[in-house]
Formats: structure tokens, sequence, C-alpha cells
């Protein structure tokens, strides 16, 4: 984790490994330093299977996420906001950051470069999340960043969707 982090310029990052049938999750992270904050997200355990709460119905990336949709990259909460794309009063209650990247591991994983066909569609699934960043203001994701994260993701949905898989049934 401190590897992507260096190299994306983020201060934290989380990876949420889960089993898209029972709703089963595993919440693993890192952070730059001690004053970086960790996210107080309701209903979370770290480093243990849980049964994850509805999130979707207060975090509209969780939902985008579960919507088989593409990762989303935040530059600015307010500017994200007011499009639409998340919830103001959960990220800033929650997460603490200003900035970040909701990447979703999906499999079958999204053709890349984006292309209109798609055969695996019918079968994809949402594995889990990777979510660097950022805590010192906008940040803008240039499109090298954006390429490394959606190639990353394409390499550990396989993984997620397989160490998913152990969740147990709680």
């Amino acid at each position: 984790m401190p590897a992507i982090c260096d190299h994306i310029q983020a201060d934290r990052i989380f990876v949420q490994p889960r089993n898209p049938f029972t709703r089963v999750c595993k919440i693993m992270r890192w952070r730059r330093t001690e004053s970086i904050p960790w996210p107080e997200i309701p209903g979370q355990l770290v480093d243990e299977w849980f049964k994850e709460p509805q999130w979707e119905l207060e975090d509209p990336l969780w939902r985008a996420g579960m919507n088989l949709e593409r990762s989303i990259f935040v530059e600015d909460l307010q500017q994200a906001a007011d499009q639409g794309l998340l919830n103001l009063d959960f990220e800033t209650c929650y997460m603490f950051h200003t900035a970040f990247i909701h990447g979703h591991a999906h499999w079958q994983p999204f053709p890349w470069p984006p292309s209109q066909l798609d055969p695996s569609a019918a079968d994809r699934q949402f594995y889990g999340s990777v979510q660097p960043a950022v805590f010192d203001g906008s940040k803008i994701w240039s499109a090298e960043v954006r390429d490394l994260v959606e190639k990353c993701l394409i390499r550990i949905a396989p993984v997620m969707k397989a160490y998913g898989a152990t969740a147990p049934t709680l």
C-alpha cells in the first residue's frame, strides 16, 4: 500500500475486499503519518471480516461500485458534491479527506482502455474498493495516475475476488 501511495502522492489508502454474494468484507489500511486520520465509517471493523452495512444508502460512491460503474476520481469534494457524485456530509463526517479515488475492483474487469465492446458485463461483480486519499486540499489526478490506478485494479480484482471467497459466513 505504501508503494501505490508514494507513486500517486496519496497520504492514506484502504483496500476493502468483499464477497458480493454475502456482503462480508474486510478493511485493510495504511497511512503516511500518525497525523493522517483514519476513517470512522459506521459499522466498520479493521483487519477483521464483518457484514457490511448498507453503505450504498448513504454513500453514492459505494452505490456506484455496486452498480458496476467505473472508478471515480474526486479532485475536489465540494465540486463533486455539486455534481451529485458524492454525499458531502458522509465524506466530511466519516472520511476526512479532501480529494480521493474511489477505485472499484470488478471481476470481470472493464476493458482498458475503455471500449464499446464489453462481453463480460453480464457476469461482472463488485469485489471491493481501493481508496487512496489526500488531506491538504484539492488534487488533480493526472491521466498517468488514472491509467495506473485502472491497470492496478484490473490486476488486483481477481486477488480481491479470491480473498473475498474466503470470507466467513456471518
